[in-house]
């Protein structure tokens, strides 16, 4: 009876939806009319910019693809006015529309932009929507301890600024993670804190959402009276609001409860409920939640091969996804359902990959993280007493990163004191041939000179510099990884000093070391590139070290450093019977711009760099009898506009 009452309503309600669903669908092909029309050039590119972000909002769930296109025109329009906030809208539509392709690192990419925009004009509204979504990115990538410290953001904005709403929203995300990572008191004060401001506003939309998280809490605590009254609430608020994805979540839900009580038929009946919204809807995550859930029915009831097939589409997009809780399932299903058929090694496969995954989740280096998370906004709030049972702990983990900052910066003073001692045994050397030879004298004087320019306390700063900010923005990766290039680079450098005549091969790689550093310390400013002629043979072709990298700085500091938009290094070598010639061109601000804006201390280091590689060239042609040289040009537009510098270095070659 109580079924068949059920249905009535259902029945009823989705009459509703489809008679609502009629009249939003009347109002966006009216506005989608007026756009392809001629009024529509009638409008302001202000008008048109919204049009096209509501048409992108219209189509962000249903057909993504269109959200994109109307995002991407909202975003020139908005660009073209200019409108800052109107790019953000725009980014943010075309990330959301991204995720909902499953195009995760696009959305990602995209939010981030968004975000940027919103922290530059100080849009706090703005600013706690793009948190609260790359929350929710990061949360169903398995990236727990960041999703945390965006939904902490967004609370603690949402306090500052009374957005009910918003407190409501971020309250029942962290509840979400904390579910997740098993700490069930704490999520549920999180549930009841957004539930009582949810009946407040009176949005029942959202409310069915959160009486759904609700229900799966006291599924999971072995409450299902609680679960499944909840889950029924959830149901009949999704129809009321006309929202289809709560009622997907809710039939999800639905078929979880009867599941646990061990009623099969009625669970499929609601997975295939949900399976149907989420394919209406176009709910990749849906669709692989149910699949996976009637997965583990059918190998409860030995039909493997159904079985089978639900958990390998389940994780299909699970991992299109990259959603790594369903994965995990997925791959639990799918050994259940190896082991059943006697395909052992596929078993023993994919419960690895379970066990992985589920360690991942929550190892314990983002338990740490999201505990010091927590403990610091609740410290700020003084809501709660965690604060003070977490702070020694907090206090450990800083010293632990103090020593390692320590190690690595005595690290890099051995490197220094190192480098010195090299140096001043290679002094020692020129000394003793320059008795032999005057003109090899002058030769190794000005080699010294250039190293003492390539090790200079400048450059040994720089990178300290840089170690030490990656490891107190705890980015140890990064640290370690220039810390590897940087002793590689003093390591060439050093060699390369000692010699006359290098390969081509090892002073690229010189090069490319250096601008690697580069790249890492300007947060990827620029980008850079080689083009050697097909006719060197790099590893057999020597030429003399260190010519060319006085330019590539050159170019970096008084070219690329000063452009706003994204600068371009492209280092070219050509060879002729008596020479090669490198060029170094970058699309910097250009020389003259440069002279303009540059400290007294960068045009003596210029000139020093400018001045040896003279003196080295003038050196090697009275050597060889030949005429080695370098010259500087502006490069220019159309218009007479500087678009870069190009530099021409003509020097010897030998073959081996």
């Amino acid at each position: 009876m109580e079924k068949v009452f059920f249905r009535s309503i259902v029945l009823f309600v989705l009459f509703s939806v489809f008679c609502s669903n009629t009249r939003a669908q009347l109002k966006i092909d009216s506005l989608l009319k007026l756009m392809q029309s001629d009024e529509a050039r009638k409008l302001t590119d202000d008008a048109r910019m919204k049009n096209y972000l509501t048409l992108a909002s219209s189509f962000n769930h249903s057909k993504p693809d269109t959200s994109i296109v109307y995002a991407e025109k909202a975003l020139v329009l908005a660009k073209k006015i200019p409108n800052r906030r109107g790019e953000g809208m725009a980014l943010n539509m075309m990330a959301i529309s991204m995720n909902n392709l499953s195009r995760t690192d696009s959305a990602k990419k995209y939010y981030e932009e968004a975000l940027h925009i919103f922290e530059t004009i100080n849009d706090t509204m703005g600013m706690m929507h793009l948190y609260n979504n790359l929350g929710n990115l990061t949360s169903n990538t398995g990236d727990y301890s960041t999703s945390i410290h965006y939904y902490l953001k967004v609370l603690n904005l949402a306090e500052s600024s009374q957005k009910k709403e918003l407190i409501a929203l971020a309250s029942n995300n962290l509840a979400i993670i904390y579910f997740d990572w098993s700490k069930y008191d704490l999520a549920l004060d999180y549930y009841k804190k957004s539930l009582e401001i949810l009946q407040q506003l009176n949005d029942t939309m959202k409310m069915a959402a959160l009486f759904n998280n609700i229900g799966e809490l006291y599924r999971e605590t072995n409450q299902p009276d609680s679960a499944l009254s909840n889950y029924q609430k959830a149901l009949g608020l999704a129809f009321k609001s006309r929202n289809q994805k709560s009622m997907m979540n809710a039939y999800l839900n639905l078929g979880d409860a009867m599941k646990l009580r061990k009623m099969d038929q009625e669970a499929f009946a609601y997975y295939r409920l949900a399976s149907e919204q989420a394919t209406e809807i176009k709910s990749d995550y849906g669709i692989a939640y149910a699949s996976i859930q009637q997965a583990e029915l059918y190998l409860t009831q030995n039909n493997s091969i159904k079985g089978g097939q639900s958990a390998m589409e389940g994780l299909r997009l699970a991992q299109k996804l990259k959603h790594v809780k369903l994965e995990k399932e997925a791959h639990f299903q799918l050994f259940r359902y190896y082991e059943t058929t006697g395909n052992y090694q596929a078993a023993l496969s994919h419960h690895l990959e379970f066990t992985n995954l589920k360690d991942t989740l929550f190892n314990q280096s983002s338990r740490k993280e999201i505990i010091r998370l927590q403990t610091e906004f609740e410290t700020e709030k003084k809501e709660r007493e965690i604060a003070q049972l977490n702070a020694e702990k907090a206090t450990q983990e800083l010293e632990i990163d103090r020593q390692k900052s320590l190690r690595i910066i005595t690290t890099l003073i051995a490197l220094t004191l190192l480098s010195g001692a090299a140096f001043f045994h290679s002094r020692s050397r020129v000394k003793q041939l320059a008795e032999k030879n005057k003109l090899e004298r002058q030769k190794y004087e000005v080699e010294q000179k250039l190293l003492r320019v390539q090790i200079n306390p400048h450059f040994i700063f720089n990178s300290l510099n840089s170690i030490q900010g990656f490891i107190l923005s705890n980015n140890i990766g990064a640290a370690q990884s220039f810390l590897g290039k940087f002793a590689k680079l003093i390591r060439l450098i050093l060699e390369n000093s000692r010699k006359s005549m290098v390969s081509v091969e090892d002073e690229i790689n010189t090069l490319q070391l250096n601008l690697e550093l580069e790249q890492m310390r300007f947060a990827n400013k620029f980008t850079f590139g080689f083009e050697i002629d097909e006719n060197i043979d790099m590893p057999n072709t020597y030429i003399p070290p260190m010519l060319i990298q006085p330019f590539v700085e050159n170019a970096l500091i008084h070219g690329i450093q000063a452009k706003k938009e994204e600068g371009r290094i492209q280092i070219k070598l050509l060879r002729s019977d008596n020479a090669i010639t490198a060029y170094v061109r970058d699309n910097g601000i250009g020389r003259d711009a440069s002279t303009a804006i540059k400290s007294n201390q960068i045009k003596t280091h210029k000139s020093l760099g400018q001045q040896l590689t003279k003196e080295r060239l003038e050196l090697l042609g009275s050597k060889n009898g030949q005429t080695f040289y370098f010259e500087v040009s502006d490069l220019k537009d159309e218009n007479g506009l500087a678009t870069g510098t190009e530099v021409k270095i003509v020097m010897p070659w030998e073959e081996d």
